[in-house]
């Protein structure tokens, strides 16, 4: 699986193991290190923000985007502040997730190509 990510030294590129990308996933801090993106052809994932404030993550697979769901937030509209991918945005809080639901999600992409079936996340 080909993953990438952006810290102090630029953007790399590099073929990683599970424990390498739970760090990374954890090391995002919305501010030197805003993402980690994982592709496998088609099918990618992409993790942005900051490990304490709150993370967002969607999935790229067949055509369509699956955006993962907080699990204390489903359906409110309030906005969030967010620096992912080095681009700062405002995120609807029902999308900003613990690094605990970023980690699972991303543990099953990396290893059944698809969205964690455990989770909950909404087509766009």
């Amino acid at each position: 699986m080909n993953v990438s990510w952006d810290d102090d030294d630029g953007e790399h590129d590099d073929t990683a193991e599970w424990r390498a990308v739970s760090d990374l996933i954890e090391s995002l801090d919305g501010d030197e290190r805003t993402h980690v993106s994982l592709g496998d052809g088609e099918a990618h994932l992409v993790c942005g923000g900051s490990a304490k404030q709150g993370l967002v993550l969607f999935v790229g697979l067949e055509g369509e985007i699956h955006q993962l769901l907080s699990e204390t937030h489903r359906g409110e509209e309030e906005m969030v502040e967010l620096v992912a991918a080095g681009q700062p945005g405002e995120y609807p809080v029902k999308f900003v997730v613990d690094v605990a639901s970023a980690r699972k999600a991303a543990r099953t992409f990396m290893e059944d190509g698809a969205v964690d079936p455990s989770l909950e996340w909404e087509r766009q």
